[in-house]
């Protein structure tokens, strides 16, 4: 009876059920691979309005879907998402729909992907050349706890690849040089202008920033947290205060808050990298970013 109530009275106005019950209703895996060769990343490929992207993401689509259609539970892929790693090499995001009840692991469809990568059975990579340690497939869930983070890469090798890993070395100290903020969505929600590189999640550069963002931007999107979005945004480019050659990074607390709730939201290959022990205590205004609404004496403009 609840599965019914689910499935038939918990809908948008629109009439589709919401992205959490539609977790419920079938089973969804998020995947990701770069290419190397025969394909190459464009501006145009970041607008998901774009006729080039939806053209692309159409080709990826039916590449997906012949790969996976041989599986009575398979329901579907949709690519999300197009990023550029280095050299204009592209990287792909989709999704992998399935129903609740196949008997389906994440390890399944890594390993037949792999093996089409390797052998070409059927063509669905031709004139493509994939980097294998690129692939990455992880099943997405409304309500679980974080899979041990040793097991996909102990059990499949190659199953985090793909974002970068590197945090600068403890005690390292460089010239601090403030630098406009990069990343869109930021610049536009954001009350400063300016950044500065080692961020808090050990991006040494605006490039390694990029390389991650999807991750991040799906974390900041999952609405787990009120300011998810606002408090990735200042640690991916955390205030620079030219004045006083300081950056000024979210406050620990603010940072717990965000962990206790996003955690299970938390995809694996970033999940390592935010280390809220590593931030400041409030201590005084400015010491910080507190989180809005938060009313000590702080640098925020927007206290309620």
């Amino acid at each position: 009876l609840f599965w019914v109530f689910l499935c038939d009275f918990r809908l948008f106005p629109s009439g589709r059920a919401s992205p959490l019950l539609r977790l419920f209703a079938e089973r969804v895996y998020r995947g990701a691979f770069t290419v190397l060769e025969g394909d190459k990343f464009s501006e145009s490929l970041s607008n998901s309005l774009a006729d080039d992207f939806v053209r692309k993401a159409d080709a990826y689509r039916a590449k997906l879907d012949r790969l996976f259609n041989s599986s009575a539970a398979f329901r579907g892929t949709e690519v999300i998402a197009f990023q550029r790693r280095e050299d204009r090499e592209l990287t792909v995001h989709f999704n992998v729909h399935f129903s609740p009840y196949g008997p389906v692991d994440a390890g399944e469809l890594y390993l037949a992907m792999a093996d089409e990568l390797l052998r070409g059975r059927l063509g669905v990579f031709q004139g493509l050349k994939v980097d294998p340690e690129s692939l990455s497939l992880q099943e997405r869930r409304a309500t679980a706890s974080l899979p041990e983070s040793w097991t996909p890469r102990r059990r499949y090798p190659g199953y985090l690849a793909g974002l970068s890993t590197s945090r600068p070395a403890v005690g390292r100290q460089a010239e601090l040089r403030c630098e406009p903020l990069t990343l869109d969505h930021c610049r536009a929600s954001l009350p400063y202008n300016s950044t500065a590189y080692p961020n808090a999640v050990g991006h040494a550069t605006a490039r390694d920033v990029y390389r991650d963002l999807v991750a991040y931007r799906q974390l900041a999107d999952s609405e787990c947290h009120p300011l998810a979005a606002e408090l990735v945004c200042r640690l991916l480019q955390p205030q620079c205060d030219d004045a006083e050659r300081r950056v000024v990074l979210p406050c620990r607390e603010f940072c717990q808050e965000f962990w206790s709730s996003c955690q299970q939201q938390m995809p694996l290959a970033i999940a390592g990298h935010i280390d809220c022990g590593r931030l400041p205590e409030y201590s005084a205004a400015g010491s910080c970013h507190t989180k809005a609404g938060d009313c000590r004496p702080s640098v925020e403009r927007r206290c309620c």
